[in-house]
């Protein structure tokens, strides 16, 4: 008996610890998706001079299309239950031709009533977060996030007319720190809500404006390696920029459905 209680000892330190959950606990997960995305943007790009640019709706004025559809991906790195980094990149590209009612003033160059107008829309996304969950109680947590979203517009416009073809274009990348919360509410051991929302407002500088990113999901957890998810996701921004290139504003919102699935390792 005595020999026996040593030789257990070894035989249950020997044995494979219970690896911790990718998706919830300790690991790397990806997550890929669709997000089928209705935009509303309004911008004005202003001349050089203090010349004020024309307020244009891109959708009415321009003729672009309000919906579409685009892929997601995310990385998410568990580094223990309590603490997590997550990398996001989502992309809107549009582009539009339209015979406008209106002349429009772009940045330095004058489109005319009657012109047809060829005009692009791009924006990049890259999310970098923080997660830390302050509690936790079985499948449900909150959980403070702080983050950095740094979007890229580009747009431009072209026409060309009886006596000279009119090309404007412009860009501007603008990092915006956020601040926000995070919570998974655990149904049972397959089913979970989830939803987070990260805003940021500012006056500094060159910019004056508000960023709200928000989502609401549901979860069906296969394992502890895979689970599919969908809900609604919603950006929106609200910035005025008065120095540097592409002054202006932006107000700008895109929202919609999301689908997803997620993998953990």
């Amino acid at each position: 008996m005595k020999s026996f209680v040593p030789v257990m000892f070894f035989a249950l330190a020997a044995l494979p610890a219970v690896a911790a959950d990718p998706l919830d606990e300790q690991g790397v997960s990806l997550r890929a998706g669709g997000f089928y995305s209705s935009a509303d943007t309004r911008l004005r790009i202003d001349g050089s001079g203090g010349r004020l640019g024309t307020e244009v709706s891109l959708e009415d004025d321009l003729g672009f299309s309000k919906e579409k559809s685009l892929p997601v991906i995310d990385a998410i790195w568990r580094i223990n239950p309590r603490h997590r980094v997550e990398l996001g990149y989502v992309r809107l590209a549009r582009d539009a031709q339209k015979t406008i009612t209106g002349e429009i003033n772009f940045g330095d160059s004058v489109f005319p009533v009657s012109a047809d107008v060829r005009s692009t829309f791009d924006t990049d996304v890259w999310k970098l977060t923080y997660g830390w969950s302050f509690w936790r109680d079985g499948g449900s947590e909150l959980a403070l996030l702080l983050g950095l979203h740094t979007t890229k517009f580009s747009v431009s416009l072209s026409t060309a007319t009886s006596s000279r073809a009119i090309y404007e274009a412009t860009e501007r990348t603008i990092p915006l720190p956020t601040i926000g919360l995070q919570g998974t509410w655990a149904l049972d051991p397959q089913w979970r809500l989830t939803g987070a929302v990260q805003a940021f407002s500012l006056n500094y500088g060159d910019y004056e404006g508000s960023l709200v990113n928000a989502s609401i999901a549901g979860e069906y957890k296969f394992n502890r390696n895979w689970l599919i998810g969908a809900g609604y996701t919603t950006y929106d921004y609200n910035l005025d920029v008065t120095g540097g290139k592409a002054k202006g504003s932006f107000d700008y919102n895109f929202s919609g459905p999301i689908v997803y699935v997620t993998g953990g390792f």
